[in-house]
């Protein structure tokens, strides 16, 4: 029977494995997009920003020249050189508002770049998350498909574990899919420790949260499936009373098997 639901829980896990495979494959090739026009743009607001600045250098000199001829105009007192002294100060007004034209183009073009590149540090951080999700989950399959999990902790958790071992510890999980927590329940209890489940606000209730809280060693909470009260109880429990908090980036199996390794480690 163990063996039926082992091989069950292998295809379930083999599965999710090909899903984040084709999700990594996925985000490596938007950040490669990504990237490519980031740097096309980069190429291109770098040929406008030297363009405009050339254009904003002739302009300043245009606005040297016109204030020098404003100045030596000034110093005259016949009438006919009245008329060309107002036509050079329109000139030079309309060459500082070309310059000031110029200037903010500048600025909103650097402002394009920064974001651009922003947004390709944060595909960057994406993917790397990714690639440790899909790594702690490959780790766990290989320990399944291998059948290498720990007896019984003797080490008491004093940090003696050889092997990826809860030591016993009582995992709490506060969210996520109900469908999923058989997985994560044969996860934590193949790895030698308790598996307990709060659905975060949906069915279960604050006094059951209350109840369960006091009796966990970890916490594992996934951001993206969990009510806003819930998340604010245990994080305000866990601060009071020394409890280990991982926030889970998302609810999936990947997600809590790295979870876990941080917990064991």
């Amino acid at each position: 029977m163990l063996s039926h639901l082992a091989g069950a829980s292998v295809r379930g896990d083999l599965r999710e494995l090909g899903v984040l495979r084709g999700r990594v494959a996925e985000l490596q090739g938007e950040l490669a997009r990504c990237r490519s026009i980031h740097h096309r743009r980069i190429k291109e607001e770098k040929r406008k920003i030297h363009a405009l600045q050339a254009r904003l250098a002739r302009a300043r000199n245009v606005v040297r020249d016109l204030e020098e001829a404003r100045s030596r105009l000034q110093a005259l007192e016949r009438a006919p050189l009245a008329k060309q002294v107002g036509q050079l100060s329109e000139r030079l007004a309309a060459g500082l508002a070309r310059a000031e034209q110029a200037e903010a183009a500048a600025a909103e073009w650097k402002r394009l770049a920064l974001r651009t590149e922003d947004r390709g540090m944060r595909l960057e951080c994406e993917l790397t998350k990714a690639r440790q999700e899909r790594d702690a989950l490959e780790q766990s399959l290989a320990r399944l498909l291998a059948g290498d999990y720990p007896v019984p902790c003797m080490a008491a958790g004093d940090g003696g574990c050889p092997h990826l071992d809860l030591c016993g510890r009582c995992i709490l999980y506060v969210g996520g899919r109900q469908a999923q927590c058989a997985h994560f329940r044969a996860l934590v209890e193949r790895l030698n420790g308790e598996f307990i489940h709060h659905d975060g606000g949906r069915e279960d209730g604050r006094l059951r949260l209350g109840a369960v809280l006091p009796r966990a060693d970890a916490v594992l909470c996934p951001m993206d499936c969990i009510s806003h009260d819930a998340m604010s109880r245990v994080k305000r429990f866990c601060e009071r009373h020394a409890k280990r908090l991982v926030l889970l980036p998302r609810a999936s199996l990947s997600a809590f098997a790295r979870g876990l390794q941080e917990v064991a480690a």
